[in-house]
């Protein structure tokens, strides 16, 4: 009879413990875990509409997004942009604009002006 409750005990002293284990990691989930992503290159933009096309570098296709006033205020015609779209939506949630690379933000180096030539005696 001991060993009866003993096991019925620690049987229900498993079963408690992993009902809290699994309640923590259900808990813990990514909140995004249903967006979708877009990433790509502006390549134009309806202010009318509030709609942004972006074309994706890797694939080559385009895709329409609609965004808000101050979404549209971020982006210019070749942006890189990373676009969370809302769930089932072409919906732009967030965007995010890469920088610029340094070396395309950087003016051009002027050339050196010519030397004179030297006096001959």
């Amino acid at each position: 009879m001991k060993k009866a409750l003993f096991v019925l005990f620690l049987s229900i002293a498993f079963a408690g413990t992993s009902l809290v284990s699994f309640a923590q990691s259900a808990a813990v989930a990514p909140k995004h875990q249903n967006k979708d992503v877009a990433k790509g290159v502006v390549v134009s933009i309806d202010t009318a509409k509030k709609e942004i096309v972006i074309k994706n570098t890797k694939t080559q296709k385009e895709r329409t997004i609609t965004v808000t006033d101050e979404q549209l205020a971020q982006v210019k015609v070749g942006s890189s942009v990373k676009i969370t779209l809302e769930t089932g939506k072409n919906v732009a949630a967030s965007i995010i604009v890469a920088p610029a690379a340094v070396a395309a933000s950087a003016a051009p180096a002027t050339p050196a002006a010519p030397a004179a030539p030297a006096a001959s005696k």
